[in-house]
């Protein structure tokens, strides 16, 4: 199942959580409703910020509403957390981890 939404977006820069502004395209969220509550069985999307270029973000069985640990982005420093939104269904919170700056 496709999802198109709109979701709050930020990427924390290191240790110091600067601000980087990311896109999120090709957003792909699978759920799964469960008498114990809403269940996600996949997200997937692409990133494009500083150090990013159409990078390919995914994760199976995501915790929700709250998550329990950040998704690599692949092998690379982005990361990614699925929450509630407050205004739309989901929100993502993008990582960057650029290490001691």
């Amino acid at each position: 199942m496709r999802t198109a939404i709109y979701t709050t977006l930020f990427a924390f820069i290191g240790y110091g959580l600067a601000e980087e502004t990311v896109t999120i395209s090709d957003l792909s969220i699978h759920k799964q409703g469960t008498p114990a509550g809403l269940k996600i069985e996949s997200v997937s999307f692409k990133v494009n910020g500083i150090d990013a270029d159409n990078l390919d973000c995914s994760a199976t069985s995501v915790a929700f509403p709250e998550p329990d640990e950040r998704r690599p982005c692949g092998e690379t420093h982005y990361s990614f957390t699925l929450w509630a939104g407050e205004k739309e269904e989901f929100s993502i919170m993008v990582y960057h981890d650029v290490g001691d700056s």
